[in-house]
């Protein structure tokens, strides 16, 4: 029995660090950024275009559970600010 609980205990430890490690890392990564830092939601619609080559805007939508002209709009916000965000069905409304 005592093997469930310290698997359960150290589950929940790594679980509890997880959210201020992933607020450090972005932090530290947004200090190094040459840029103006981007918001959360530009950051996360990047790794969705890295991670899922040629998505498109309601693909993406769908994906990061938002609407497609948020989608929309945040990559129309990334290619102004000159980063590429992948084909052009990306950036399209």
């Amino acid at each position: 029995m005592a093997a469930p609980r310290t698997t359960d205990h150290t589950a929940a430890a790594l679980i509890g660090l997880l959210g201020p490690l992933h607020r450090t890392l972005r932090k530290r990564a947004r200090e190094d950024w040459p840029l103006e830092p981007l918001a959360t939601a530009q950051v996360e619609l990047l790794r969705t275009v890295r991670r899922l080559p040629g998505v498109s805007v309601g693909e993406a939508a769908a994906e990061l559970r938002i609407a497609p002209n948020t989608a929309s709009t945040l990559a129309n916000q990334l290619v102004a600010a000159g980063l590429e965000i992948g084909r052009a069905s990306c950036r399209e409304r």
